[in-house]
């Protein structure tokens, strides 16, 4: 067993052999901080398209930071199997 510290607060909790096997940690990423820094409506711009769909290819590690930035912000994505790209979710889009 190991313990992870959550990266959303200072909790600590226990894993099982299983689940440290599946883990996967969000860790910051400077990048997306130094956009997040500029607010949430110049982030959403950077990243995706008027039509909500992501404008540029980021890396797994980042777009797992990003997808993070984003609910604290109540911002759903969505993925496309096929095409490989998130998008805002349409629900989401009237709101920004």
């Amino acid at each position: 067993m190991a313990i992870a510290s959550l990266v959303k607060g200072k909790s600590e909790f226990i894993l099982d052999n299983v689940s440290i096997t599946n883990v996967t940690i969000v860790e910051p990423s400077v990048m997306i901080d130094s956009i997040r820094a500029k607010g949430k409506d110049f982030t959403i711009s950077h990243f995706f398209g008027e039509n909500g769909w992501q404008k540029i290819p980021i890396n797994k590690k980042d777009m797992a930071y990003l997808i993070d930035v984003l609910l604290d912000w109540n911002i759903l994505l969505s993925f496309d199997d096929v095409g490989g790209f998130y998008r805002v979710n349409q629900r989401c889009i009237g709101s920004l």
